[in-house]
């Protein structure tokens, strides 16, 4: 037997739970999403069910159903605004409140207001060179279907194109969320492939009016371009690095008790991106001048890159 609360409203522990939402305040409408246990206060490995993009008051019918079955309590249910909606976000926890305490449910039922900070730009990346699709995540991420292998970033198995679709769509404070989809000409179909599969899962998930789709064809750097060794022209975090083919590199720091670490890379179509773990990515290109410039930055929620605004780092490659 759980620990009747003290107070109304009170904090529910994540073990305790048996019913846990998540309500993101788009524009004038909500995107509902209902958690699956096991419940998990860890975002990567915690997994939800799209209800759909609704208005407020089918949002509040579907609380007082749930609320209504005893069994769905203790509860604990997340407003997710951006700074834009926070007026209609505090608007809807009043009236949630109101609900919780109409069926009496408010000894076991947490209602909290969380601002967005963790999204980004709000675009899902999948990159494509001849035919074989990369992606990139801030962590490994549990598949939506359940399966033992999580999501990665690299290489996207076709057969679990769906599954990395339906994670992004489903995260919540997720959406609006825009699928960039950079491919060169060999990738043509699979683009086609993506985009046809994300518009679909969209629409099933009844979300289909702000989920974008965006496909540019592009003329990928060849891998080699990066491969060797690169040393720094000034003074940087990093003095060197090594790309070896099948993915992995040697980061020479300028500080550390190990200065030369391993770190996997994965290409884009026109950038490498560098896992040096700490939550912290790197991100290389080659300039006109033929050197490689590298900005730190992390990789947020939605698979896009975000930089950190520090001081570019040059390289000139080692011959």
């Amino acid at each position: 037997m759980g620990i009747i609360p003290k107070h109304a409203f009170e904090k529910q522990e994540i073990e305790a739970l048996s019913m846990r939402l998540s309500l993101t305040v788009v524009d004038e409408r909500v995107h509902v999403l209902d958690g699956l246990k096991p419940f998990t206060d860890y975002w990567a490995t915690h997994r939800w069910e799209s209800e759909g993009l609704v208005t407020e008051k089918q949002t509040l019918g579907y609380i007082h159903e749930r609320l209504m079955k005893k069994s769905n309590l203790p509860a604990r249910i997340d407003i997710l605004y951006f700074p834009a909606t926070r007026t209609a976000a505090q608007d809807l926890h009043t009236k949630i409140i109101s609900l919780v305490r109409e069926t009496n449910s408010q000894m076991d039922t947490e209602v909290r207001l969380v601002l967005i900070d963790f999204v980004g730009s709000g675009t899902s990346t999948f990159f494509l060179r001849q035919g074989k699709i990369r992606t990139l995540y801030p962590a490994p991420v549990k598949r939506p279907d359940k399966g033992p292998k999580p999501l990665t970033t690299g290489l996207v198995n076709p057969n679990d194109l769906e599954q990395h679709i339906l994670w992004r769509l489903t995260i919540p404070g997720g959406l609006p969320l825009t699928f960039q989809i950079e491919y060169d000409q060999a990738s043509a179909l699979t683009a086609k492939l993506i985009a046809d599969t994300a518009r679909d899962v969209a629409k099933r998930l009844g979300v289909a009016e702000v989920v974008e789709v965006k496909e540019d064809l592009v003329e990928p750097l060849p891998e080699a371009r990066f491969l060797g060794r690169w040393q720094a022209v000034a003074d940087s975090d990093i003095r060197e690095i090594e790309f070896q083919a099948g993915g992995q590199c040697r980061l020479t720091m300028k500080t550390g008790a190990h200065k030369t670490v391993p770190a996997p890379w994965t290409l884009g179509t026109k950038d490498i991106f560098i896992d040096s773990g700490y939550l912290i990515t790197y991100r290389g290109f080659i300039n006109a001048e033929g050197n490689l410039v590298v900005d730190k930055g992390e990789i947020y929620r939605q698979g896009s890159w975000h930089d950190r605004g520090e001081p570019e780092m040059v390289f000139k490659k080692v011959e």
